[in-house]
């Protein structure tokens, strides 16, 4: 996980041509997509030792007819039998990598009303489980986020993204943060989720953003080991590609705000 203010814009020159046109499509947070796109860039590069201007996305396969026109991956971990998801939502990017299973990371600020959608993102079965945890309307709004994230996470982790009817996708919220997704098909998806506060903004200021996060995994794929984070402190230089050299530091918790996160995460059921 990192913050697009620490990405220089110099970084952008990594980016390849699809890159850059989707930021250019975007009528709002074009910079903050680039500059997250490039900080990922970075992290991967630095976690394969390759310059990220070397890596290379390619489509996934499609879903219907297996042709490889879906989402992007990219070349350099598909060759390793690994896989990436991304998400970024305001000044927030997150990141994680996974060896031999599909995965979907989702990323969320929590000043955006997902209840007000319930009904085109939830089944009336999800709708009573948001409004039935609490009649405070802060708690409900948390629940659909809660949600909102395990079902894009478990979309990402399907292979499928946002093109699924949401209310095809059942949620079942877990204790200890923990979620079920299941699908008509009768596949089935695990995950697990988290809030946390922005990281740069001082404590006491009730308005302060924050953001909800989820990573949803395919269940027949998954490890046994509890969560385990890699994270790779970028030193200075960060736009000197190549130069880049990781600093691995193990941690149960999220990093603080000056360091870039690779997601090598190690998650169970």
């Amino acid at each position: 996980m990192g913050h697009v203010s620490d990405t220089p814009v110099s970084a952008l020159a990594t980016l390849d041509d699809q890159e850059l046109a989707r930021g250019v499509r975007r009528l709002s947070g074009g910079a903050k997509f680039l500059r997250s796109h490039a900080a990922v860039r970075a992290v991967l590069g630095a976690y394969l030792g390759v310059a990220p201007a070397e890596l290379r996305y390619e489509g996934s396969d499609c879903q219907h007819c297996q042709q490889r026109h879906g989402r992007p991956v990219l070349s350099q971990l598909r060759q390793q039998s690994r896989c990436m998801s991304m998400s970024h939502s305001g000044d927030l990017w997150l990141l994680a990598v996974a060896d031999g299973m599909h995965l979907g990371v989702d990323l969320e600020s929590d000043h955006r009303d997902f209840a007000k959608h319930a009904t085109m993102s939830f089944t009336p079965e999800e709708q009573r489980v948001i409004t039935g945890w609490t009649d405070c309307p802060a708690s409900v709004d948390q629940s659909a986020l809660a949600g909102w994230t395990a079902k894009e996470a478990a979309s990402k982790a399907l292979g499928v993204g946002l093109t699924v009817d949401f209310r095809t996708l059942h949620w079942t919220p877990l204790p200890g943060g923990g979620f079920r997704v299941d699908t008509a098909d009768g596949r089935h998806v695990r995950g697990i989720g988290g809030a946390f506060p922005h990281p740069r903004v001082q404590p006491g200021f009730a308005e302060a953003e924050g953001f909800r996060w989820a990573a949803a995994w395919m269940a027949d794929s998954a490890p046994t080991e509890r969560p385990v984070h890699e994270s790779y402190s970028i030193p200075q230089g960060l736009h000197q590609g190549a130069g880049i050299r990781p600093r691995p530091r193990w941690c149960a918790r999220p990093a603080h705000c000056n360091e870039l996160w690779a997601g090598t995460t190690t998650i169970g059921p």
